[in-house]
């Protein structure tokens, strides 16, 4: 079961833009497929640049729950060009210590060497629903140069040497729309990379995490 009344979600409508015999009247510089952190962080960093993008989203709101609970000072760099990071170090929990037990026992401390230089710790721990949540925030400011498009599921996609056509499901109606650029950040079950036969290369772990979100007031040093 996941908690996460901590957090106050927006809802989002499904849109269908102007169509002409079942495709999107407009042509798309980019289209990004999923609007997860990756997705928004793309479309506020074209945006930057003054180029337009279409985001392609299933969900009806940012994500629920904890996934990519940590980022990493780099990550925060980026978020800072973005106008993000300021809300998230105001959010999140830096951290330099973890400890493993097996039982009441420590059998593992774990210390990470922070920069007295650096602008930002090494880690910080935040839900990723409030990253979402900033980036999206951040995109806002660039008006229709983006151009996010929830309850949006795109389905398949045809290439050539002019570009890209997706077809887009919504719970309002079915369309394709043309871009001169898709990118896929539509997760390691990608609908995009599948239908280019574009594997997901990278390292699987058997173990096994359970993440719970808890408000507590405690004297121990932040850490995990």
């Amino acid at each position: 079961m996941q908690f996460d009344s901590y957090f106050d979600y927006t809802h989002f409508d499904p849109v269908l833009p102007p169509l002409t015999d079942g495709m999107d009247d407009r042509r798309h510089p980019v289209a990004i497929v999923g609007g997860g952190p990756i997705g928004m962080i793309i479309a506020v960093g074209l945006a930057r640049y003054g180029i337009a993008s279409v985001v392609i989203e299933a969900d009806d709101s940012v994500c629920t729950g904890s996934r990519a609970g940590c980022v990493t000072d780099r990550t925060l760099q980026i978020f800072d060009q973005l106008g993000a990071a300021d809300p998230v170090m105001r959010q999140g929990l830096p951290w330099a210590e973890g400890w493993s037990y097996h039982g009441t026992d420590e059998v593992f401390h774990l210390e990470v060497p922070q920069d007295p230089l650096a602008k930002y710790p090494r880690l910080v721990n935040i839900q990723q629903c409030y990253i979402e949540q900033y980036l999206l925030d951040a995109g806002a400011a660039y008006g229709d140069l983006i151009d996010f498009r929830w309850q949006s599921r795109a389905t398949a996609i045809e290439h050539d040497d002019n570009g890209a056509t997706l077809s887009v499901e919504t719970p309002i109606g079915s369309y394709r729309l043309q871009a001169d650029w898709v990118i896929a950040t539509d997760g390691a079950r990608s609908t995009v990379r599948k239908a280019l036969g574009a594997r997901f290369v990278g390292t699987q772990y058997d173990g096994t995490y359970i993440i719970a979100d808890i408000r507590m007031k405690s004297d121990l040093p932040a850490g995990r």
